[in-house]
């Protein structure tokens, strides 16, 4: 109907990588590494217009994820993992005229590892401090809750925002041991944040002044 709306879609991602590096100069004892990954996702959305100006917003998201990496001269050491995230979020409305309105809203994002923080290879700043990578990390999730409102009045006009974020499964540095003079570091899905914060953005008109 017109007051009521549902959108049912799907996107696909494939990402290739090639990297090419040495630790003793262009093209001596170089390596080769072949990085794959691969995103499906379908989402279900609807809209819908009730009564005494509510408005609801609802919608759910899967992503699929699938990696894979190989290196040229360590054919024996190739790795696969794959993930899946059910990601909802929806938003809730009032509107109180066609210039006053409330909003509360949540949603879930992920972001996935970078190929630096998966790629086995030795990354050395020197020779005490060494990097590898973790091709068994899990993606950090995000969650989002966040209230607005809307007042554009003749004297007063403005859009207040208000959020609070929490991040878990963050991806974070860890000294995994310490070999002699050299340590070694890796990544670990360690780490947790918690924002909030907001905005307001307005101004006041006061006869033939405005601020």
């Amino acid at each position: 109907s017109n007051s009521n709306k549902i959108e049912i879609g799907g996107k696909i991602m494939n990402r290739d990588r090639e990297m090419v590096y040495s630790n003793q100069g262009i093209y001596q004892n170089a390596e080769e590494f072949n990085y794959n990954q691969l995103v499906t996702s379908s989402y279900l959305s609807t809209e819908f217009s009730l009564p005494h100006g509510l408005g609801l917003k609802t919608g759910l998201r899967y992503e699929n994820t699938k990696t894979s990496g190989n290196w040229l001269t360590k054919p024996d050491d190739p790795f696969e993992k794959s993930y899946g995230d059910l990601l909802p979020n929806f938003v809730f409305s009032k509107s109180f005229s066609p210039m006053r309105s409330i909003k509360v809203s949540y949603n879930q994002r992920i972001r996935r590892p970078s190929v630096k923080h998966i790629n086995t290879n030795e990354d050395k700043l020197d020779n005490r401090n060494i990097t590898i990578g973790n091709p068994n990390l899990e993606p950090t999730i995000t969650e989002q809750y966040e209230l607005g409102i809307n007042s554009f009045g003749k004297i007063l006009q403005g859009s207040t925002q208000l959020y609070y974020k929490h991040s878990f499964n963050v991806i974070e540095s860890f000294l995994d041991e310490i070999d002699g003079d050299a340590s070694i570091s890796t990544y670990k899905n360690i780490g947790e944040s918690k924002q909030i914060g907001g905005s307001f953005f307005g101004s006041i008109n006061l006869k033939k002044l405005s601020f």
